[in-house]
């Protein structure tokens, strides 16, 4: 068994069948963590279920796209099971918004919002389920957005 397979059926069985679970898995491995609790890099890769090998930058890929699996992974982690019905209109779906401050003062997040609709601005796979998930990945993970969204010399 998997441990994605395990966190999906630990809460719902049997006390027996937890301790087995535990056995194997690690009861901290089998809790599933409020989101709010996510608040690295490596905790995320953790909840998420990836290894350190996956979140290596290799040598092939640019800062760019390293950063973009790293939000791939964050999202993952926060969003749990959850992921955009793009032929449901009436589900939320959340993304952040970012601006580049005047005169190279910096980056700054600006607001999460939400689309009702069945269409992506900029790519699914950084959509969140909430408008608290969303701002949660902007404020703990905003150094990976500069990375994703800016061309630094």
């Amino acid at each position: 068994m998997k441990i994605e397979t395990a966190k999906k059926i630990y809460n719902a069985c049997d006390p027996w069948y937890k301790v087995v679970l535990e056995d194997e898995f690690g009861k901290e491995n089998l809790v599933n963590r409020d989101f709010s609790d996510i608040q690295t890099i490596e905790e995320a890769i953790k909840e998420a279920g990836y290894s350190l090998d996956y979140v290596t930058l290799r040598g092939e890929e640019t800062v760019d796209e390293w950063a973009y699996r790293m939000l791939k992974v964050v999202a993952k982690a926060l969003n749990g099971e959850w992921t955009p019905d793009w032929s449901n209109t009436s589900q939320a779906k959340w993304y952040n918004y970012f601006r580049v401050l005047p005169s190279g003062a910096g980056f700054s997040y600006s607001l999460a919002h939400n689309d009702h609709v069945e269409y992506t601005r900029l790519g699914s796979r950084l959509y969140f389920e909430s408008q608290k998930k969303a701002q949660h990945a902007a404020k703990y993970f905003e150094n990976l957005y500069i990375k994703y969204l800016l061309i630094n010399k």
